[in-house]
């Protein structure tokens, strides 16, 4: 959030854009506060119906969310965004197999290449389960191939 923050005000943004992290059922801001909210990769852990009825309480009506979120998650979902007062804008495809050519095979290697200058790395906890990840991914890389969404709230609801 740092890096974020330091990147708003070079561009000279700090009165125009606010970064905040907080929980989503319970944000504590009034209503209709933001013309925005992004959401990367969040909402498949969440309680969509809480999740939904908190976004479209404190974004404005027209205003936008946008979410990085799993295809085989967001088929199943999307088709529920209406019933909150949103709808889909646009989706953004992400490259297929990202997870695995930009995150977890870069990270299997440097597992591989502590091995060779660290004995038992695979009894550290962390070390396990990142090996355990990347063997489920590797085993299916199109998995966990990502869409980002573009959705308008284009009505209140009644909570």
């Amino acid at each position: 959030m740092d890096k974020l923050n330091l990147k708003i005000k070079q561009e000279g943004l700090p009165d125009r854009v606010k970064v905040y992290n907080r929980s989503v059922y319970d944000t504590q801001f009034e209503d209709e506060r933001f013309d925005i909210i992004w959401k990367e990769g969040v909402i498949h852990l969440l309680d969509l119906k809480k999740t939904l009825t908190e976004c479209n309480r404190v974004l404005n009506l027209n205003g936008f969310m946008i979410t990085g979120e799993a295809t085989n998650w967001a088929d199943r979902k999307l088709k529920h965004f209406p019933k909150f007062g949103f709808k889909l804008v646009k989706q953004i495809p992400w490259a297929k197999e990202c997870w695995w050519t930009e995150y977890y095979a870069p990270l299997e290697e440097k597992i591989n290449t502590l091995r060779k200058k660290h004995d038992n790395l695979d009894d550290i906890e962390d070390i396990k389960r990142h090996v355990n990840e990347i063997e489920m991914v590797k085993k299916n890389t199109t998995g966990f191939d990502c869409i980002t969404y573009i959705i308008q709230k284009i009505n209140h609801i009644k909570r």
